[in-house]
């Protein structure tokens, strides 16, 4: 089915497409990409109001799974450059389930990023002696590529088609936003890096129609930023046409050294790249300190006094629920055996402002900047 222009603009009018609102422009001197964040937000509870979230939830950042996923995944299916491919590469997503199943139902050979790219580089899973049953708990499974074959930097495969989430797209442009990890874009870089990929593999999303929206602004879009050329919703298919540039691979001065830490393949890509060249590529600079693990010593903000029940995740999800821009989060026990945490925030943020701006009804006690940590002084005997 191909996209109308007439569909799209009726759509928007009966309130399909979730334009209303929109995020006033970022200042001038704003952190790049940082604007995304209030499409983010705007989605999310979007989501969450119109009744229309799965679990996992809250939906809070994360690629919200949605009411009619599987009908979505039903539309991919329709696809004949889908029907086509023999080597079907799907994001570990809740909505992209449904996904995952058909192309192992349909004995396709499934490969699987690990989520957040902290365990390897991709795994597959072969359908081959797959009974039903196993076909479903591997595609259930958020991390089910742990039923494949892991596969290292070294490994050659192919890959036909990419499935992947996403929290708002624009069928128009192809523009998407992510969750704001960068997963998906980091995963589609290591395989244009490898030239598994090129320019014309087809990259299609799956999502509801409320998340269609048309105030992407494709101007500040970064060059690691990943379009998509299918939109697939429960209701319709759209072809965007996309003339938004793919990444080429991975730009390593544009990547984050916390970010880098994390992922252990970009870690053992650039080690390959300095034995072979004698030079290992160049970071993004960064005021930070960063230490292995990737907590970035930046503007903190400690909370004292904190529910024990808490988890890292749930309080991560609350503050981006609410709009609150996160790089890191630790919950720890103090001395007193109190549960606290240490929220570390992007540099171009104010810790006192940040502070102010917390509320989690019940789950904390007391909110406020880290202060810098002081000299200890040597004591001398006399």
């Amino acid at each position: 089915m191909q996209r109308l222009p007439q569909r799209w603009r009726a759509l928007r009018s009966r309130g399909f497409c979730s334009n209303a609102h929109a995020p006033a422009a970022a200042p001038a001197d704003e952190k790049p990409g940082a604007w995304k964040w209030g499409i983010r937000k705007r989605m999310w509870d979007l989501i969450e109001k119109k009744g229309i979230a799965l679990m996992p939830r809250p939906v809070h950042n994360t690629i919200p799974n949605f009411r009619g996923a599987g009908k979505a995944a039903d539309k991919v299916l329709l696809l004949p450059e889908y029907r086509e491919a023999q080597f079907v590469s799907v994001c570990p997503d809740a909505p992209q389930r449904q996904v995952r199943f058909i192309t192992l139902r349909h004995m396709k050979v499934l490969l699987v990023p690990p989520p957040g790219l902290k365990k390897g580089f991709y795994a597959v899973v072969s359908p081959t002696y797959l009974s039903f049953y196993k076909m479903r708990e591997t595609s259930a499974r958020i991390e089910g590529e742990l039923l494949g074959k892991e596969l290292g930097l070294e490994s050659d495969f192919r890959v036909d088609i990419l499935v992947i989430g996403s929290v708002a797209v624009d069928p128009d442009t192809g523009a998407r936003v992510g969750v704001g990890h960068g997963t998906e874009e980091l995963a589609y870089a290591l395989l244009r890096h490898k030239k598994i990929i090129d320019e014309s593999t087809l990259v299609v999303t799956t999502v509801h129609d409320k998340q269609l929206v048309n105030d992407i602004p494709v101007d500040k879009l970064l060059p690691y930023d990943l379009p998509v050329d299918i939109v697939c919703t429960p209701n319709y298919i759209y072809h965007t046409n996309t003339k938004i540039p793919k990444p080429t691979g991975i730009y390593w001065d544009l990547l984050l050294p916390d970010k880098y830490l994390r992922v252990n393949v970009l870690r053992e890509l650039r080690e390959k790249i300095g034995q072979e060249t004698g030079e290992k590529p160049k970071l993004a600079p960064t005021g930070r300190q960063v230490r292995p693990g990737g907590k970035a010593d930046g503007p903190s903000i400690s909370i004292t006094e904190l529910n024990p029940s808490i988890t890292e995740k749930e309080l991560g999800q609350h503050l981006q629920g609410m709009g609150l821009r996160v790089d890191s989060v630790t919950v720890y026990q103090t001395a007193s055996k109190k549960a606290s945490a240490r929220i570390v925030i992007p540099e171009d943020l104010s810790a006192e402002k940040y502070a102010a701006a917390i509320d989690i009804h019940g789950w904390v006690m007391q909110a406020k900047p880290t202060p810098p940590k002081a000299k200890r002084e040597k004591k001398v005997s006399g």
